[in-house]
């Protein structure tokens, strides 16, 4: 289920707007060449969208809502929790309140999943380092 779900096409999940957003960022030159159809091509990009990286983070965080639920449990947190870590490793910015502790937390419970591609796990082992060397204060100034 995890890798079908990082194979999926965003806008399967976050409407045309990511859609639109992936396709008006890869004609930009920074984009050119790295496709963003996919979560997979999402996360692994060097520098991902900010606004698709909050949008996989609100899609995930509703996801847990058993109202909401489309996808496991399990899968959800995986999406809200990736999309925080890519921001903070890939851009520098914090998209979630979440605390270093309970990134780290997840990040541990993300790498203990048998059903974690080797991509990604290296993706949330340099996360882990990332957050054990150190805070990231947001672009703005606004500090953890």
């Amino acid at each position: 289920m995890f890798d079908h779900q990082w194979s999926a096409p965003l806008e399967l999940d976050l409407g045309p707007s990511a859609a639109r957003s992936a396709a008006a960022l890869q004609n930009k030159s920074e984009f050119s060449g790295l496709p963003l159809r996919t979560y997979r091509d999402l996360f692994q990009h060097p520098r991902p969208p900010l606004d698709l990286l909050r949008l996989v983070k609100e899609f995930g965080k509703a996801q847990q809502a058993p109202s909401e639920a489309a996808l496991p449990r399990e899968i959800a947190l995986a999406l809200y929790y990736t999309s925080i870590l890519v921001a903070r490793v890939r851009l520098g910015e914090r998209i979630s309140s979440l605390s270093d502790a309970a990134l780290r937390q997840a990040t541990d419970w993300l790498l203990a999943q048998d059903w974690v591609d080797e991509s990604t796990r290296e993706l949330f082992r340099l996360g882990r380092a990332h957050l054990t060397s150190g805070p990231v204060t947001a672009a703005n100034g606004d500090g953890p």
